[in-house]
């Protein structure tokens, strides 16, 4: 291309497994293909940074967000703009207001079982649940994560956050009622004094019953395997930088960040 930036997420399409998606934080999202090898512009935003994106499990539906803190959500088949979620200037009203994300957004995810339900997290220090269904913006808010990174995941009726403070930073949450199930703090993490800071946090794939949570960031030193159960962290694998980006498809873990390098580990 006619210049470089970086990429800021990549999310495979679930039913046509041979193409993935990246967004940049130069406007485009780039359509892939893992059996050609080749890329296309697929969507552009115009002045927005794409910091992330996530496709739908019907593969029907692609949601960005970035700088601009608004949400849109498109038609995969016709790379159509189908709605685009953010506050309007002209809106006085606290309650429109409060609908809509108000500072950049780090973290989009759809639901695994409901393929009209995402959730959306940033700087704003909010956690937003939004149905497609709905075009008047969010349909329920949790205050209080400060999401910066690909730091939310949903299992079944539940909200797994990781936000970029010093501790208390991996929570639980009620997506029904948007209320704090609990705040995990693994009782034999080691104490530091770097806190804990996380950039990324998912459930971990090798686990059906939802009990195994995988996180990472800048203060702890390590990609976390951890128990909700027991609250103990049950393996580490050992960063010397920040963590930014991981993944996992049954056992298997990867993860990356600011080390030139991409780990693969496994779990089991």
């Amino acid at each position: 291309m006619e210049s470089s930036f970086p990429v800021m997420c990549c999310r495979f399409n679930p039913s046509r497994t041979e193409i993935f998606y990246a967004s940049s934080a130069c406007g485009n999202i780039f359509a892939c293909t893992t059996n050609t090898y080749e890329f296309s512009r697929f969507i552009v935003e115009p002045k927005n940074e794409i910091n992330t994106i996530d496709v739908n499990i019907t593969g029907e539906h692609l949601v960005s967000a970035g700088k601009d803190a608004a949400i849109r959500l498109y038609d995969i088949e016709t790379t159509k703009m189908i709605s685009n979620y953010r506050k309007n200037a002209a809106d006085v009203l606290e309650d429109k207001v409060n609908k809509y994300h108000r500072m950049r957004v780090f973290a989009v995810r759809f639901h695994h079982g409901q393929e009209n339900v995402f959730i959306s997290g940033g700087w704003d220090d909010t956690v937003r649940i939004w149905d497609t269904r709905a075009s008047l913006g969010s349909v329920r808010v949790i205050k209080g994560p400060h999401i910066c990174g690909d730091a939310i995941d949903a299992r079944d009726s539940r909200i797994l956050t990781g936000s970029w403070v010093v501790s208390g930073s991996l929570q639980l949450w009620d997506m029904t009622s948007g209320k704090l199930i609990e705040t995990v703090s693994p009782q034999n993490r080691p104490t530091t004094l770097d806190g804990e800071f996380l950039y990324t946090v998912q459930f971990f794939d090798g686990d059906p019953y939802g009990d195994t949570v995988l996180c990472g960031g800048s203060g702890t030193s390590a990609v976390e395997v951890i128990s909700l159960r027991d609250k103990k962290v049950m393996g580490s694998f050992h960063v010397n930088k920040a963590i930014v980006a991981l993944d996992s498809n049954r056992s298997a873990i990867v993860f990356g960040g600011m080390e030139s390098v991409i780990r693969l580990a496994d779990y089991s």
